[in-house]
């Protein structure tokens, strides 16, 4: 790394006042490389709208930048502004500790630390950024209250039912229209949002951008004070919207009747069982640590439970995780429902059963083993008592048997075959569309239209399947393997597991 440089750039997430961009950081490092005698060895560029100064921001080049000076000792940073590198004290540490021990060297217009006192300019020009960016925020928070005082929209585009005309929401017309019949269908004819959603495609209308309608898109609109003509205030008040004096796409009683009637949806759902915590779910190695591969086991906090690497605490994995179940049971569940509803529409629609036969046969194996068994013992026994029948029929042909003998013999016969037979229905069949406790297509279904949510999705879900053993074995017939890897700064929980 003799007279060599690596330049890191990046975009703040909050543009305003920052007129320079990417290419301009780095022509403004490249002349500071120019005038130390550096020549620049590598450029680490963040995109736009990664924050130095909020907690727990994914930023990989910046990451990428310090694994690389503490692989490369007397490595030389150079940056446009010590903001770019950090905008928060309890961060600057980091970088002290980086040229202390790896004799690394800070370079900005503003700084150089191979410099007398520039440690000391490091940290006031750390402590400068930070407070730059509070009052920064400070400012834009005050801004977006008294916009909201003044009934001003806050969003970029205009939201459904409105365009937007000098910086004001107009109503539009034929959208607005739609919705004011999307809200009878709702609360007058009693119809769900997704049906309500359905029917308008079907009649080839569509959102005045183009788009398909859908349940998410109705929610959104009728829950919003601003379907009203209404913005909301920070106290939790409303006011009418600038420009909307006269009154939005609904009034407020209409858009009150359809908040009731979203509440008596899901107060009637979560009727449908007993929501009880769908504790160790996930344990019984279906879920399993991504460091050593071994099971988790669930763990009962004060507050609900998690579930955590069966060896990590005794020490034997190094990389055990752990994971909130609330966290982690509902996009599981989710991906199970996915699943089976792909592969029966797979079924009903392509003929293509092998998914399908694939989830029935683990599960029918797993649930009840003994199914099989009992089957082939009915099916002999209806067969011989089918070959009973025509032997006795045989005989009273022949002459060996009275007319009186014959029909009790027969009806002797007929109550074991119904016997047999009731058994045999009341088995699970493998050819049937629906051997599992619960219908994958109508839970979606009911997702969509907010009659379960996720967070309610774990105790449904076992409800509906009636025990925990019940509900493991369907997650068992749909995954071969749930993995949960360590956690990463950025990184959704969802993004963390690994299902085959």
């Amino acid at each position: 790394m003799v007279n060599e440089a690596v330049i890191y750039t990046r975009l703040s997430a909050a543009r305003g006042g920052d007129d320079e961009t990417l290419d301009d950081q780095e022509r403004t490092c490249r002349q500071l490389a120019e005038s130390h005698s550096l020549r620049v060895a590598e450029v680490f560029s963040e995109g736009s709208g990664v924050s130095a100064f909020k907690k727990n921001v994914a930023r990989p080049e910046l990451d990428a930048l310090i694994a690389f000076v503490r692989q490369n000792p007397g490595s030389v940073v150079i940056a446009w502004e010590i903001s770019r590198l950090t905008r928060r004290l309890s961060d600057l540490s980091s970088w002290i500790d980086l040229v202390d021990d790896f004799d690394a060297r800070i370079i900005t217009p503003q700084l150089d630390t191979a410099q007398s006192g520039g440690r000391l300019m490091l940290s006031i020009l750390a402590t400068m950024a930070e407070e730059e960016s509070r009052q920064k925020s400070s400012r834009v928070k005050d801004g977006k209250r008294r916009q909201r005082e003044a009934g001003q929209y806050l969003g970029g585009h205009a939201p459904p039912g409105y365009t937007k005309v000098e910086g004001r929401l107009e109503i539009h017309t034929a959208e607005a229209e739609m919705l004011r019949e999307a809200a009878r269908l709702y609360i007058d004819d009693r119809l769900s949002l997704r049906a309500i959603a359905i029917r308008f495609n079907e009649s080839g209308s569509r959102t005045q951008k183009g788009a398909l309608w859908n349940a998410q898109v109705l929610r959104r609109v009728f829950t919003s004070p601003l379907t009203a003509g209404m913005v909301a205030q920070t106290d939790g008040s409303l006011k009418a919207a600038a420009g909307l004096a006269g009154g939005g796409v609904l009034t407020l009683e209409r858009l009150h009747k359809i908040k009731l009637r979203m509440e008596s949806r899901s107060k009637k759902a979560a009727s449908l069982g007993a929501r009880r915590p769908a504790s160790s779910l996930l344990s019984a190695g279906l879920l399993r640590c991504g460091g050593c591969g071994s099971g988790m086991t669930s763990n009962r906090l004060s507050k609900g439970s998690d579930y955590r690497c069966s060896r990590y605490t005794d020490g034997s994995c190094d990389n055990g995780v752990s994971i909130r179940a609330h966290l982690v049971e509902p996009p599981v569940l989710l991906e199970a429902l996915r699943r089976i509803d792909a592969a029966q529409a797979a079924a009903a629609h392509e003929d293509d059963w092998v998914a399908l036969n694939r989830i029935f046969e683990t599960f029918k194996s797993l649930n009840n083993p003994e199914d099989d068994l009992r089957r082939s013992q009915l099916q002999a026994e209806r067969s011989d008592l089918l070959s009973r029948e025509s032997h006795i029929n045989d005989v009273f042909l022949g002459g060996s048997l009275s007319a009186e003998g014959h029909r009790a013999a027969l009806d002797k016969l007929k109550a074991s075959l119904e016997a047999a037979e009731i058994e045999l229905g009341l088995l699970p069949d493998p050819s049937t569309s629906h051997p599992l406790p619960i219908n994958a297509g109508e839970w979606l279904n009911q997702l969509a239209d907010g009659e379960i949510t996720n967070a309610d999705l774990p105790a449904a879900f076992l409800t509906a399947c009636g025990s925990l053993e019940m509900a493991r074995d369907v997650l068992k017939s749909v995954f071969e393997s749930i993995t949960l890897n360590h956690r990463k700064a950025g990184l959704k929980p969802v993004d963390r597991l690994v299902f085959v």
